[in-house]
């Protein structure tokens, strides 16, 4: 499962930045907490939480979404 995990989040974060017509939606964000989650790695899941609220704020209070 690591080897999963570790692949994902590169991926994840270049969708991130790629923005676009697709940009990640509740299942994307789902699918990554899950796996963080039956990894283990709960601080991870939970840091990453906090992340993409601050970054889905940010989005929001710029007029970016």
């Amino acid at each position: 499962m690591t080897i999963v995990i570790s692949f994902a989040f590169p991926l994840f974060f270049k969708i991130l930045k790629m923005g676009g017509y697709h940009p990640p939606d509740a299942i994307t964000f789902t699918t990554l907490f899950k796996g963080l989650c039956l990894n283990g790695d709960i601080y991870k899941t939970l840091h990453l939480k906090v992340m993409l609220a601050a970054h889905l704020q940010f989005c929001y209070h710029s007029n970016l979404m």
